[in-house]
């Protein structure tokens, strides 16, 4: 089985497939014997691989949704953030209409346990390599932003994460979302 590299400030370590699925599913061994912030870089790795590589159809091409541009310029005001903070538009105020322009439901689906991000017990720091737009179908989680400032996203909320965000997840509820990543 082909060997990850895990690389932590103080350690490196070569985590093979099943390893890393063990850290991601929190069944790990190893990760009591080194630090979580390496165990956490492996399951930020796996995840971020499992983005990458799992929307291909059968002929290997990419299926990716592809937001209308009218859409994103209609709902602008919506769907920005500023730099370093997260804009949550609750349930009760969001406009159907918006989520039905956006393509919402053809967005792929994300889901853990609680705890840290992905099923770790520990909070899970997050950069958002490009912007992101989440809609919470189950569950809840606490958001931390540079500065300390928690942001609760529970069912129903809309979240907006501007690209280049560094921010903690704690999934206070098992979470299911809608999510789409994009850099315009």
């Amino acid at each position: 089985m082909p060997k990850k590299k895990v690389v932590d400030s103080d350690e490196e370590e070569e985590l093979d497939e099943e390893e890393l699925h063990q850290v991601q599913s929190g069944r790990a061994t190893k990760v009591s014997a080194r630090p979580r912030r390496a165990a956490a870089a492996a399951v930020q790795k796996l995840t971020q691989k499992l983005i990458d590589g799992d929307d291909e159809d059968e002929d290997g091409e990419e299926e990716l949704v592809e937001i209308p541009k009218a859409a994103l310029t209609k709902y602008k005001t919506d769907i920005n953030a500023e730099p370093n903070t997260v804009h949550v538009i609750k349930k009760d105020d969001i406009n159907p209409a918006m989520l039905k322009a956006l393509l919402v439901d053809e967005w792929p689906t994300w889901a853990s346990k609680t705890g840290g991000w992905p099923d770790l017990n520990v909070p899970y720091e997050y950069e958002h390599r490009l912007r992101e737009l989440s809609l919470v179908l189950e569950g809840s989680a606490t958001v931390t932003i540079p500065g300390g400032k928690a942001v609760e996203i529970h069912t129903g909320d809309f979240a907006v994460f501007p690209k280049k965000l560094v921010c903690t997840w704690v999934i206070t509820e098992p979470l299911k979302k809608k999510y789409y990543e994009f850099s315009r």
